[in-house]
């Protein structure tokens, strides 16, 4: 895939994003400790996990979709086909969401990752499902996009593609139970998650 500065409409956007660096949009500081507001309960459980360098340099540094690339996309997305399949088969995988690090400082309360039976629901192109397997846990991921599932099969992924919403019960009913539920790439992308 190619990928150059944008021209033409792009070119304020462009010239906004070289400005980020003047923005102080990543105070990590007011994450620091749970919000005042939280009850005590859900503040006892709130874990600190640190600057979150990956998305600040993705922010500050990613490079811009190539012209024909994002037409492409945009025309295609008149179509009646799934979005998260045109990215599946468009673009890179990428996702700056959690580093490995984080999720482990966020687990070492729950004791060895390895005993961990994880379900990441939505797992999009991979990369949080990689960030969790990384610390050993056991995996299904479950994903809606055939685009996506089949990307995450190539990766070596256990893959249910299927609506988890929808089937659930079904799922519970058989007998699947997990230790932790990931829904990270699903919160932000769907309109009712």
């Amino acid at each position: 895939l190619l990928f150059s500065k944008p021209s033409g409409r792009m070119t304020g956007l462009t010239d906004e994003l070289d400005h980020l660096d003047q923005l102080d949009l990543f105070d990590d500081a007011q994450w620091s400790e749970a919000p005042q507001s939280w009850p005590a309960t859900l503040a006892r459980l709130f874990v600190d996990l640190g600057p979150h360098d990956a998305a600040t340099d993705f922010v500050l540094n990613a490079p811009m979709a190539s012209s024909p690339q994002a037409l492409i996309y945009q025309a295609l997305c008149e179509l009646p086909l799934n979005e998260f399949d045109l990215q599946a088969l468009l673009y890179p995988a990428g996702s700056h969401l959690l580093t490995t690090e984080q999720l482990q400082k966020l687990l070492a309360r729950t004791g060895p990752a390895s005993k961990l039976r994880v379900l990441d629901v939505g797992a999009g192109d991979g990369c949080i499902t990689q960030n969790i397997c990384a610390l050993g846990c056991r995996l299904v991921a479950s994903e809606t996009s055939m685009g996506m599932a089949m990307r995450l099969r190539m990766g070596g992924y256990e893959v249910w593609c299927e609506d988890i919403a929808v089937t659930a019960n079904e799922r519970v009913k058989s007998g699947e139970s997990f230790s932790l539920v990931s829904v990270l790439n699903v919160l932000d992308r769907c309109a009712s998650p």
